[in-house]
């Protein structure tokens, strides 16, 4: 026993006990060396969904939209759009009596070269960049960015221009000002009037930047300052043949979206953008980014995507060179049919301006008036966007969805400027709706 205690003891044991060790360390070290990359971009990764989880919960919730809606109301006091005694963030621009196919609205040879941005300077820039993981869909994606509303001498559009960018351009000079509105309402938690004049609007740094002195119409009515994506916003209006009333199409928004969760908003919607592919385009830009400035096209796209679930027609992943293949689907080909022969129409509303990222969305309404066409069995059918069903809302209780429910700001500018249409005139006289 003393022997081997002495062993145990010695120098020499305690040095090759050391040794062992160490090589026990060494070999586990070289078995994870190799997945230290995993391990890093792993904890990466769950980082950035938890950031971006926070984020949408937080902007989604009412002491944010509370906190939003007051900066807002300051920032913007004479330029909300109260429908049915309710405020919202959304100024509109009626426009002229335009109906497809819309060619005294736009001219595709106006459209003007891209503008380089480099967004990347900003200060919430990377914060934002973090909170976006994985939610931004095809970043390089080709969008058309409001130049300018041309408005007559009663404020009304009777004509815009636009440029091409990108979808990342957008989001990093746009999308981010609901961002900056997050940022100072964590790092400030409430607001009144005199924290407002002290810190807080000294603080919106990218708002400040874009309205930069300008008048207010002038922001409103254009791009300045900012790259802002076009959107295009429909309100399709049928006759339903069980009942014969006028009905607007609608969804509640699945809890699951990111952006406005469990928000009413008329369908169809979405950005106006390029169909073709970016690689596609790239190999005769000039020649087919014209023909993929169209307004009609990007309707009947988003009609064809959001009221059909036509999944091809998400993000273009299957058609390649698919800007021609849009009015060839089946249910485009008949609203088409529809509009020749007198029992629909399409007409140009105006635009509705979002005050939280300043984005204009080009508003129209289709009138369905033939009760036959609610007989189609596929009419209409939720895409990913909804859980429920479509909504088939009468004209005449729309009134109680504004009391009642959340409505998306931009569906709430288009009924504005429906309820100021010829057409909602005409609806009126035949059926009861207020």
């Amino acid at each position: 026993m003393e022997i081997i205690d002495f062993l145990r003891n010695s120098p020499f044991m305690v040095i090759l006990g050391t040794l062992v060790t160490l090589a026990a360390v060494a070999s586990l070290l070289m078995k994870t060396m190799p997945k230290l990359p995993l391990i890093k971009k792993y904890y990466i990764e769950r980082r950035n969904e938890n950031i971006t989880a926070h984020y949408y919960e937080q902007i989604n919730t009412n002491e944010y939209i509370l906190f939003q809606d007051r900066v807002l109301k300051n920032y913007y006091k004479n330029f909300w759009t109260k429908i049915f005694d309710i405020n919202f963030p959304v100024y509109t621009f009626a426009g002229l009596q335009y109906r497809y196919p819309f060619n005294e609205l736009y001219n595709s040879s106006e459209l003007i070269p891209r503008t380089n941005i480099n967004y990347s300077k900003n200060k919430y820039y990377n914060n934002y960049k973090r909170s976006l993981h994985g939610k931004i869909d095809r970043p390089d994606a080709i969008n058309f960015m409001l130049n300018k509303l041309f408005l007559d001498d009663n404020q009304k559009i009777y004509h815009f221009d636009a440029w091409a960018g990108t979808y990342a351009d957008n989001v990093y000079t746009s999308h981010i000002l609901e961002y900056e509105l997050y940022y100072l309402f964590k790092k400030y938690k409430y607001f009144d009037e005199d924290l407002y004049e002290k810190k807080i609007k000294k603080e919106l740094i990218i708002r400040n930047s874009i309205h930069c002195d300008k008048e207010m119409l002038e922001i409103l009515s254009t791009g300045c300052n900012r790259a802002s994506s076009l959107g295009i916003q429909l309100l399709v209006i049928f006759k339903d043949h069980i009942d014969l009333e006028y009905k607007a199409v609608m969804i509640e928004r699945s809890n699951r979206v990111a952006a406005k969760p469990n928000y009413y908003q008329f369908i169809p919607s979405g950005g106006f953008e390029a169909f073709d592919n970016p690689k596609y385009l790239n190999k005769n830009y000039k020649i087919k980014i014209k023909e993929n400035y169209s307004i009609v096209d990007t309707i009947f796209k988003e009609f064809a995507e959001e009221l059909f679930n036509e999944e091809d027609f998400l993000g273009n992943t299957v058609l390649g060179d698919g800007v021609h293949n849009i009015r060839k689907h089946p249910e485009v080909e008949r609203i088409i049919n529809m509009i020749d022969n007198g029992t629909a129409l399409l007409e140009f509303l105006g635009s509705a301006i979002s005050l939280i990222d300043l984005r204009n969305e080009l508003s129209f309404v289709l009138l369905i008036d033939d009760d036959n066409y609610s007989k189609n069995r596929k009419c209409f059918e939720p895409n990913y966007e909804s859980d429920k069903e479509v909504l088939r809302m009468p004209v005449k209780e729309i009134k109680d969805i504004f009391k009642t429910k959340k409505i998306n700001p931009g569906s709430a500018g288009l009924w504005d400027l429906f309820q100021k249409s010829d057409i909602y005139k005409k609806l009126k006289e035949k059926s009861n709706v207020e």
